[in-house]
């Protein structure tokens, strides 16, 4: 069913300066118009429907898991530069500045987020329903989203303009806004998610036409996640030991490692949330909420080997390291690293000549197997779905906590040995320091969710981001604010540390 999506594009634009959509179950043919009178269109259940499905769209744009995203990996270290990479070039050891496209495009693009969340927020509950259930899914959803990107804003830039509710014009306070201290966006974040767990279904409440919104599940898994990054690990522990036990929903490690990377078996039991992509439609170069951009992800053609994509990186020399270090651990070094010999659909064996000559003529002899798919990968249309949050992840995440409050306790080591089980690796024989331990989840993440834009936030949570090339302690730990949206709003100033 097509679905129109009004909003307010109100005055956020003097907040962020600038702004730059989905999967073939509730998201599928979304449109998205501007509307700068939103008081007229929020008048039935159907409205609310297509209103909080346009705050999902922002994932699949190109500031986010369309396309920009995936820059931070570059930063990070885990993908080496063939010559079609060129535009991330500043990304390579932190060279980049408050005017790049995807500094500003991230911040953007989370603020109208935030902005067709707040609007379903404040107009929703003047509408009559005859489906109070419904009506509260869509509330739940809405803030289970607002706090999702404000999540995405924190961890980014730091400090943050709380805007929690539409804002009317100049004559507003939040027109042009000050940033909140990064204690008070992470407490907004907690409430929102905590309204979410109390007001959305669990996964397998939903009807087939809604698979992939957000779930009880979902809000819980990020709960945890937005507990473990400010160190509350109590609190973490505790709320991913809800997902473990069942209490928000049914989830489990699916058992072939690799469905949770191709275009098969997408919303499965390990799933806490992904973003929905379809492929097969539109326009690839109409752009963002026209209404007519394809509902593809580009990962696949960007960062694919087959000939018929761009081949713009391939694995590095340190994550080819860390699988050679690992060499009992071949199923997830398959399905994230391709290697010739390696079968890969109809490659069988990969062979180099099979590639995009751009990675054998940049040095490399590896490619980015995970979130692709190889020979079969249609230019600029995949499909495939981007697992935001995995159960495999959750597990990792309560294994990290439960340590740090209680040690290597066995429920630690459960865990991560659950994980490591999938994997087809021994596991983990119990005797561990507590050090001894986060050193074994730290290479279990990386094992586990490389190239999955992770190991990024991962490093600087915990401090260790001299890891990554280039990076400067006291500058790196954030991106910068973007200079559209300082000269737009000197409220937002002062400039993160170092920039």
């Amino acid at each position: 069913m097509k679905k129109t999506i009004k909003y307010l594009t109100i005055g956020l634009l003097l907040l962020i300066g600038s702004f730059s959509s989905c999967n073939d179950s509730f998201l599928e043919d979304a449109e998205v118009l501007n509307n700068l009178n939103g008081s007229t269109f929020y008048s039935s259940p159907d409205d609310a429907v297509a209103a909080v499905t346009g705050a999902y769209t922002i994932l699949q744009s190109r500031d986010y898991y369309k396309v920009q995203i995936y820059a931070l990996e570059y930063a990070l270290g885990d993908y080496a530069f063939t010559e079609g990479g060129f535009q991330y070039a500043n990304f390579e050891n932190f060279q980049f500045d408050n005017t790049q496209l995807e500094v500003r495009g991230l911040w953007d693009s989370s603020f109208l987020g935030i902005a067709r969340a707040n609007v379903v927020l404040e107009r929703v509950p003047e509408i009559e329903f005859t489906d109070e259930k419904l009506k509260e899914r869509i509330l739940g959803e809405a803030h289970f989203l607002r706090g999702l990107y404000y999540f995405f804003l924190v961890k980014l830039y730091g400090d943050a303009p709380i805007i929690d509710k539409i804002v009317e014009g100049p004559s507003d306070p939040l027109y042009f806004p000050s940033r909140s201290p990064k204690e008070e966006v992470y407490a907004f974040i907690e409430a929102d998610l905590k309204a979410a767990i109390d007001l959305l279904p669990a996964k397998e409440d939903y009807a087939d036409a809604d698979v992939g919104r957000a779930t009880k599940g979902s809000a819980q898994g990020y709960l945890g996640k937005v507990y473990l990054y400010q160190e509350k690990f109590q609190e973490a522990r505790d709320a991913f030991k809800k997902v473990i036990d069942g209490q928000v929903g049914n989830y489990a490690l699916v058992p072939n490692y690799e469905d949770n990377f191709t275009d098969t078996n997408e919303n499965n039991q390990e799933s806490l949330f992904e973003i929905q992509f379809v492929g097969g439609t539109g326009n690839v170069w109409a752009g963002d909420d026209t209404g007519e951009e394809t509902e593809s992800t580009y990962f696949g053609t960007l960062f694919g080997p087959g000939p018929q994509v761009f081949g713009n990186a391939y694995p590095s020399d340190d994550v080819n390291a860390m699988f050679d270090a690992n060499p009992n651990d071949t199923i997830r070094r398959k399905y994230t690293v391709a290697r010739p010999g390696d079968t890969w659909r109809s490659w069988d064996p990969v062979e180099i000549e099979d590639w995009n000559s751009r990675i054998p003529q940049a040095g490399g002899n590896s490619a980015i197997r995970k979130g692709n798919l190889g020979p079969d990968e249609s230019l600029l249309q995949s499909g495939i779905n981007w697992r935001l949050m995995r159960y495999a992840d959750v597990l990792l995440m309560f294994a990290e906590a439960e340590n740090e409050v209680s040690g290597p306790t066995a429920a630690a080591y459960a865990a991560i040995n659950e994980v490591r089980a999938r994997a087809m690796v021994d596991p983990l024989t119990r005797g561990m320091s507590k050090d001894e331990f986060f050193n074994a989840i730290r290479m279990e993440r990386r094992l586990e969710l490389t190239f999955e834009v992770s190991r990024y936030f991962d490093l600087i949570r915990w401090g260790l981001g001299s890891e990554m090339p280039g990076f400067k302690v006291g500058k790196n730990e954030l991106l910068p604010v973007p200079a559209s949206a300082l000269n737009s709003n000197p409220n937002l100033a002062p400039q993160n540390p170092g920039w």
